[in-house]
């Protein structure tokens, strides 16, 4: 399995990307469950999210290469941050009570927002890698049977060559299975992961996250000696209280 598609990028119907021509640029998201069971935490999430952008942007490295965007859902979903070069991100807007919890909502709106964004790295004559997204959960969505269909219909392998590679994050009551269902891809030799976090501190468990966000996303930016990118996710560390693990249902990749 390839980490490296050919495509290029300009954005339409968003705020612009603004990259040079033929730069090679590594797109992540961060998916954030803002459902009403995380309402006493969003004052603690966005300024993980405004932490996490300063300390990637003080990287020149990461700061070059890396695009960040931000995806919130609750019943419905919003972009919250548009693709954009760290250095270019403001104020982190406020993040307020999305509803319920429905992860269809999340990857519909993630699926028009890729589209969009690698469509605007065309214009540039971008060099894109696959996308990564990070998914943060608290709890079990209300369509609990319908997500993971929508992921594979809209970003899965058999709908499109860019398919992403997905890292799972759940504390509180998100259940493990569920977070499986999230992480993709579950098939080749590099799989999605997934990490539930046990602390029952929100805020040590968004500070773990972002540590982890933050290690993965600097070591996936940093070449290696033979000039090459690798992404793949930060592991906490042994005394860390996380249950994590690769999806462990594999399929055969036709």
């Amino acid at each position: 399995m390839s980490d490296y598609t050919e495509v290029e990028y300009n954005i339409e119907g968003g705020a612009g990307v603004e990259i040079a021509e033929g730069q090679e640029v590594m797109p992540f998201y961060l998916i954030l469950d803002q459902s009403g069971s995380m309402n006493a935490d969003l004052g603690t999430l966005r300024q993980a999210v405004e932490q996490l952008i300063a300390e990637l942007r003080s990287d020149p490295e990461t700061d070059d290469t890396a695009l960040l965007g931000v995806i919130s859902f609750g019943s419905s979903a919003q972009v919250t941050i548009p693709l954009s070069r760290l250095s270019s991100i403001g104020t982190v807007p406020q993040l307020t009570s999305l509803g319920g919890t429905n992860f269809s909502a999340a990857w519909h709106k993630y699926d028009e927002v890729f589209r969009a964004d690698k469509k605007a790295i065309r214009a540039k004559n971008g060099q894109i890698h696959r996308p990564c997204v990070f998914f943060l959960t608290d709890g079990e969505p209300g369509d609990r049977h319908q997500f993971r269909d929508v992921f594979l219909t809209t970003q899965g392998k058999n709908a499109t060559k860019g398919w992403p590679y997905v890292v799972a994050y759940g504390f509180r009551t998100a259940p493990a299975d569920v977070l499986k269902d999230i992480a993709y891809p579950d098939f080749g030799e590099k799989l999605g992961q997934w990490f539930l976090l046990k602390d029952n501190n929100a805020k040590a468990v968004i500070e773990q996250i972002k540590t982890l966000i933050n290690q993965t996303i600097v070591q996936a930016t940093s070449t290696n000696a033979m000039g090459q990118r690798d992404l793949q996710a930060a592991q906490p560390t042994p005394t860390a209280n996380i249950v994590h693990g690769s999806v462990d249902e594999l399929i055969e990749d036709d």
